[in-house]
């Protein structure tokens, strides 16, 4: 069907029956001479009405699937104009301001604004002419339009028609529609908005809906336009004081904790609601003197753990807060992970030496150490107004680690990212033995010049009896006893023996008669290829957020 010929039948089915379906008001009966022979009106059947009634919501309902179905196949350009003009038939904004178009019933404007919202909330476009015609709607005799157009509203940019929401608000008298406009007014802050909502709040026997749809408003303006009355300051309280536990937002918590309440934000820490309190933990944060009893929560309660933690960073980053923060139960490894890194970013060098000597894997005080390979942090540490002890004690403890979890790559991206003059006697220790481990030897045997004679063979030959299965370790045999054969002590000769006959067991020549030629591959490490289970946290990782 074409759209013409769908809407002309939308029409045709409209009009028969807009007087029972409430488009129009119904007129009053003629007036009747009340002879004294008049016969008594008669009473129409329940059932015949319900049979009526039923008819026309059949009726209706045909009519609101034709109107889906148009606007459906209208191309996007033409869609705002339509759904502006199903808005504007049959508003209705008093008896003196009579309707100059043909009515639609209730259903099918209301259905306008349902199609209107779903455009929204798809991120589809709409012409200014809807904002205009859902502003329209806020002087709707029907509250239910009144309802949808701040509905509408709430959804959309209302800044241009932000006044006329404020002005209807002020003389709404029915909830829903009130509801809907407080959500517009709490988007657009503005002092002036203060006695209309607070004038919501001073209403007996207010649906919960409300109130908390003005307690919203009332924090969205009090961020930027303090209350300063007290009498006000009571109500808002009062209002908070009269929800129920079940009844209470995320929002309501924090009004509380920018009213000065903080005593009873530390107490909804303990909500059975978790959303409650996540919320009062977040208000907490800042303030140093919840610190403890967040931390006591947090053991009982792990929904609030990441609060605790960063509680911990902010009033406490040291490794005593750092050593509490790390007994929390937290909700996932990979958020205690995440978070206690975070914290131990922002520690004091000093502090961080203490907790990187606290009992834990490998890996765990790798990512902890990590903080100091930042860019920042090494950029840093070639001033030498930062080359302190402490810093020079924990890039050693990173190499160390990283070349102990055998991410010899890690360890010396960190170690080759400072100038050479910063680099302390451990750390070229280090860089030969990452050196000699990635089979990058000819450096090795120049970065080995710096540790002198005595030094250099111990480096070598621990490094070779540590790699002494992989492929390159003949090699990197044969190129240390060109280097330093002839130098060698006593002890050092007889390490050089015994590591030469079981690298010549581990891998065999081709003609070897006891061995095939090949090498034990499950043993091979290649010496190039990064693993990514052992290259993380190094220098090229983005820098921990502080």
């Amino acid at each position: 069907m074409a759209n013409g010929t769908l809407l002309g039948a939308a029409f045709g089915l409209s009009m028969p029956f807009l007087l029972a379906s409430g488009a129009q008001e119904t007129p009053s009966p003629a007036p009747v001479d009340p002879a004294p022979t008049q016969k008594a009106p008669q009473t129409v059947p329940a059932d015949q009405l319900a049979e009526v009634q039923a008819e026309l919501d059949a009726v209706t309902a045909q009519l609101v699937e034709a109107y889906r179905r148009l606007f459906l196949r209208l191309p996007e350009a033409e869609r705002s104009a339509f759904l502006a003009d199903m808005m504007s038939r049959g508003l209705r904004q008093g008896p003196d301001e009579p309707n100059a178009v043909s009515p639609l019933p209730l259903k099918v404007r209301e259905l306008a604004y349902d199609l209107a919202t779903a455009e929204v909330i798809s991120a589809r476009p709409l012409g200014p002419g809807l904002i205009e015609a859902a502003s329209l709607g806020l002087a709707d005799e029907r509250a239910p339009i009144r309802a949808k157009a701040a509905g509408l509203l709430a959804k959309l940019d209302a800044s241009e028609v932000v006044e006329r929401v404020r002005e209807a608000l002020a003389t709404e008298t029915h909830a829903g529609a009130a509801t809907e406009m407080l959500s517009v007014v709490a988007r657009h802050p503005d002092a002036s908005s203060h006695p209309i909502v607070l004038a919501w709040l001073k209403k007996p026997n207010l649906p919960v809906g409300v109130r908390i749809a003005a307690l919203d408003a009332v924090l969205s303006h009090h961020r930027e336009f303090p209350i300063e009355d007290p009498g006000s300051l009571d109500l808002v309280r009062a209002t908070i004081d009269g929800l129920s536990p079940d009844e209470l937002t995320p929002n309501t918590v924090r009004l509380l904790m920018m009213l000065g309440d903080v005593d009873r934000v530390r107490s909804l820490v303990g909500s059975e609601q978790v959303r409650i309190a996540r919320a009062a933990a977040s208000q907490l944060v800042e303030d140093a003197a919840s610190l403890d009893g967040l931390l006591r929560r947090a053991q009982e309660a792990t929904a609030i753990y990441e609060f605790a933690v960063e509680a911990v960073r902010r009033h406490q980053p040291t490794a005593t807060g750092f050593r509490r923060a790390s007994e929390l139960p937290a909700p996932s490894p990979e958020k205690r992970a995440e978070l206690l890194t975070r914290l131990a970013s922002v520690l004091e060098p000093s502090e961080l030496l203490t907790v990187a000597s606290l009992p834990m894997d490998l890996a765990e005080r790798e990512r902890y150490l990590s903080a100091v390979a930042s860019p920042e942090s090494l950029e840093r540490f070639a001033d030498a107004e930062y080359r302190t002890e402490d810093r020079r004690l924990l890039l050693e403890s990173l190499v160390r680690t990283r070349l102990q979890l055998k991410n010899a790559t890690g360890a010396l991206r960190v170690i080759q990212s400072l100038p050479v003059e910063a680099r302390s006697a451990t750390l070229v220790h280090d860089e030969v033995t990452a050196l000699i481990w990635l089979n990058r030897l000819d450096e090795a045997v120049t970065r080995s010049e710096s540790l002198g004679s005595a030094i250099a063979p111990d480096v070598w030959l621990d490094t070779l009896e540590k790699i002494e299965a992989m492929d390159h370790a003949p090699d990197a045999l044969a190129r240390f006893t060109e280097a330093y054969a002839e130098s060698l002590t006593e002890l050092q000769s007889d390490r050089l023996a015994s590591l030469s006959k079981r690298l010549a067991s581990l891998h065999p020549s081709p003609e070897a008669p006891d061995g095939d030629g090949v090498a034990d591959q499950e043993s091979t490490i290649d010496p190039d290829a990064e693993d990514p289970e052992n290259d993380k946290g190094d220098a090229e990782a983005p820098p921990v957020s502080n």
